[in-house]
């Protein structure tokens, strides 16, 4: 089981927009063969797939390439998706697997496109006339990376490890005008103050022994993270806060400043069938979690730790087949984002 946060998770689906959890067979595979389609639909939507597998006594591979694009029922509303990937899966032997797997993916987006009130749905339901959207121009580069290795040590024991590597660049505008540079008032769809480079790099390194016997199960984890942001924001065009005042120029530089984040963590649970229907599950974590930013356009640094300790408990009971009743006590913690911790207030 694997977690993704932030962008990256977009990989995983339209809708994984913030953060997505991967659960993985061991086994299993249904990319046999060759596939090709294509589909047309209103709009100008169009989307091609073209992919290819096999397999064999001890290896299975397949790669697919598919690219979508629509102009949308609303103004502004056109996307587009290029992604290349794939799966190679070595099996050594009857009690082990060793598996690969990528993806590269190239999206765009404009606005999301809507419209206010009845009269204006009726009028130009298109919303060629709507408010502007606060972001626009979504270019999004999304790569995934990952190795994974599985064995059976013996009939109790097995050995599980990750690791995996996830970037997200992306630009995008944000801000409307409300005066240009001459300090004219603009309501125009391009007039937009700010044009943002955001780029995201997960790395991590996740390690899980686990040991059945009789009623007891036990799992011994480690889990290694290195995450990295950098963050540009430059002026997209002329503009003025205010009618009077000075004049911020296009492209210069607003905001520019990098972070890391860095999380050791071990975890384990146990897992007690204290009767053949009934079980219990208690585990517990401990993370230290390392943050430095750095403001590289005022010269500023600063530095944050976090030792959080977490467990949880819990408890199922089988009345049937059908029915389960589960009952269950934990912690929960969420570390500060860079930007809530540095961007909006270095104090």
């Amino acid at each position: 089981i694997d977690v993704v946060r932030g962008g990256a998770s977009y990989l995983f689906g339209e809708d994984a927009l913030a953060g997505a959890v991967i659960i993985k067979t061991k086994r299993g595979y249904a990319h046999e063969g060759y596939l090709l389609e294509h589909e047309r639909g209103s709009f100008d939507y169009k989307r091609s797939v073209l992919r290819a597998g096999g397999s064999t006594e001890d290896l299975q591979a397949h790669v697919q390439y598919a690219d979508r694009s629509a102009d949308g029922f609303y103004a502004l509303g056109d996307s587009s998706a290029e992604t290349l990937s794939g799966n190679v899966t070595w099996y050594p032997d009857y009690v082990s697997d060793l598996s690969f797997g990528f993806e590269k993916s190239n999206r765009y987006r404009d606005r999301n496109g809507s419209v206010k009130g009845e009269t204006q749905a009726e009028t130009d339901p298109e919303g060629y006339t709507a408010a502007r959207d606060y972001t626009r121009n979504f270019d999004v580069d999304l790569a995934r990376l990952n190795l994974a290795y599985s064995r059976d040590l013996n009939d109790s024991l097995g050995l599980r490890g990750l690791v995996y590597q996830y970037t997200d660049d992306t630009t995008f505008w944000s801000g409307p005008m409300s005066y240009d540079g001459t300090g004219a008032r603009t309501t125009s769809v391009d007039d937009y103050k700010y044009d943002t480079d955001y780029s995201q790099v997960q790395r991590g390194l996740k390690v899980e022994l686990n040991h059945s016997s009789g009623r007891l199960g036990t799992l011994l984890g480690l889990d290694l993270r290195w995450d990295k942001t950098e963050n540009e924001v430059r002026a997209l065009r002329d503009y003025r806060t205010f009618p009077f005042g000075s004049t911020t120029t296009a492209g210069s530089l607003l905001s520019e400043d990098e972070g890391r984040t860095d999380t050791q963590a071990v975890f384990v649970e146990l897992k007690y069938r204290v009767a053949p229907d009934t079980t219990l599950t208690a585990n517990a974590r401990h993370d230290r979690i390392d943050i430095d930013y750095q403001d590289q356009l005022n010269n500023y640094t600063a530095d944050k730790t976090f030792n959080v300790n977490s467990w949880r408990l819990g408890l199922t009971h089988d009345f049937s087949p059908d029915t389960t009743w589960f009952a269950s006590a934990s912690t929960g913690f969420r570390t500060p984002t860079l930007s809530q911790l540095y961007r909006t207030d270095i104090s």
